[in-house]
């Protein structure tokens, strides 16, 4: 998993999808954060960071949550746009890593619209998901997949 998630390339241009998927109370978050807290992720990664998502997926609060990941803050009564220009400014030309934990959405829409969020990284950036459901990371658009099994 660390070495897919330190190759530049992608199919999707700036910023790839990695899934770790598999039933439920496997490790995929346990998994996720021995990649994340992996020395050779942190030299590679210019930002690093972790939202937990669950069933909601509102992309307005995912945007803030993810802002708030990036600044190591809390990000308060601020409008979508303003929140979308500060997490442009976190972002822009830095070579991220997102990690979006126990992902239930399987709406492409919702998806598209986080996304389009998401698309100002460095070529490298990388998302790595946690989900249960194969078609939460097809809706998704992996490069990867990484299946847990018992």
């Amino acid at each position: 998993m660390t070495l897919s998630l330190l190759n530049p390339t992608s199919s999707q241009g700036s910023v790839s999808v990695n899934a770790i998927v598999g039933i439920g109370g496997l490790g995929k978050t346990a998994l996720a954060q021995l990649v994340y807290n992996d020395e050779k992720v942190k030299n590679y990664f210019e930002k690093k960071m972790w939202v937990c998502v669950s069933e909601e997926f509102e992309v307005k609060l995912l945007v803030k949550k993810i802002l708030g990941s990036a600044t190591n803050s809390e990000v308060l009564n601020l409008e979508l746009e303003e929140v979308h220009i500060r997490l442009k400014g976190n972002l822009e030309g830095k070579r991220y890593l997102l990690v979006l934990d126990d992902v239930w959405n399987d709406d492409q829409k919702k998806w598209d619209d986080l996304k389009a969020y998401l698309l100002v990284g460095a070529p490298g950036s990388k998302i790595l998901v946690t989900t249960r459901c194969t078609r939460v990371a097809s809706v998704m658009g992996v490069d990867t997949h990484m299946f847990c099994k018992v």
